[in-house]
């Protein structure tokens, strides 16, 4: 075969698989945009979404090489849309510029249910230097370990610890009243969420830590903004959400006035699930699956609060999760 006949059926197949590619990517969009994540195939595909748009250089660069301007077009037109999804996410430093007034730094981290590992707990909580720390997935004995190791640091702890996902704890600085969070928030959760007042130097902060749950997260979101809505006071939540930020229930937390750290002070999608690569059976056949998929763990803070910096903090080599910081600077009343 002619080395030109041959390059020709090389590119043909290439702007026709590119043609393939930006029709899945548009078709999704179109059904995103008419149902949100209501259902549950949209929900996991939107969620691993960022990842789609990985071809979209090659794309560019094939458009270039192949003089094919309506493939410029349609993936100009790809730029865009990931630009409108995900370009808040790249933070210039002007955004994250300090802000005057009291700090409040917290920190979310789900440990994983099976985790005895308190030396790696505590390592990183020391780490991220939080004021507050909401845990989730904490079994007894990682729940009594913390209490006496980082009794110190953190001398206002409440644990609820189980032996299944459904564990919580959180440790604090500063002294806090507890509020009965099961009389607060209804409904299906992964363990009652922990509803505390602290008392922050510069007054009184709401910390939530909650664990939403699988078939529920939207009516965990709404229960969280039914709460949120009828405070005058700062607010912060902390928690696994078990949904990124393209997701129906974030997009009802920020809706209900809550505010993302990460999209305002962070660098980059942030994924924190999974935390490290690991091997699967799905019906039989080996999968790897690859590190930091998703963005799920979150800290939502009011109106109250400008972000000065949002980042990760670096495995524990233990949980499933990574821990995610964000230093809170309270406005001047």
């Amino acid at each position: 075969m002619p080395m030109k006949l041959l390059a020709r059926i090389i590119v043909f197949g290439l702007v026709a698989s590119s043609w393939a590619y930006l029709t899945g990517l548009f078709t999704w969009l179109g059904l995103y945009l008419l149902f949100g994540t209501s259902r549950n195939s949209l929900f996991l595909f939107t969620s691993l979404v960022h990842l789609v748009f990985l071809p979209v250089p090659a794309l560019l660069a094939l458009a270039a090489l192949a003089h094919r301007r309506s493939l410029w077009v349609g993936g100009g037109a790809a730029v865009l849309v990931w630009l409108a999804l995900f370009g808040g996410l790249y933070n210039l430093p002007a955004r994250t510029a300090r802000a005057a007034g009291a700090t409040i730094r917290a920190m979310t981290y789900n440990v994983e249910y099976r985790n005895t590992d308190v030396a790696a707990v505590a390592g990183t909580i020391r780490a991220a230097d939080a004021d507050v720390v909401g845990l989730q997935e904490v079994n007894p004995a990682l729940a009594e370990d913390l209490e006496v190791v980082l009794a110190e640091e953190y001398p206002y702890q409440i644990h609820d610890p189980n032996v299944s996902v459904t564990g919580l704890s959180l440790l604090s600085r500063y002294p806090f009243e507890v509020v009965a969070a099961p009389d607060v928030f209804q409904g299906v959760w992964y363990g009652d969420p922990q509803l505390v007042e602290v008392e922050h130097p510069a007054g009184s902060v709401f910390v939530i830590n909650a664990h939403f749950a699988h078939g529920h997260l939207e009516e965990d979101a709404g229960q969280i903004v039914q709460f949120v809505s009828g405070q005058q006071q700062p607010v912060v939540v902390l928690g696994d959400m078990n949904a990124t930020d393209l997701a129906d229930p974030y997009k009802q937390l920020v809706k209900g006035g809550l505010r993302d750290a990460w999209r305002e002070a962070g660098w980059g999608y942030g994924s924190t699930f999974p935390a490290t690569s690991f091997a699967r059976r799905i019906r039989g056949v080996p999968v790897l699956v690859p590190s930091r998929l998703v963005r799920i763990d979150h800290v939502f803070h009011t109106a109250h609060f400008t972000p000065r910096a949002a980042e990760r903090l670096p495995w524990d080599g233990r949980s499933d999760h990574l821990a995610v910081v964000a230093e809170l600077s309270l406005s001047a009343e």
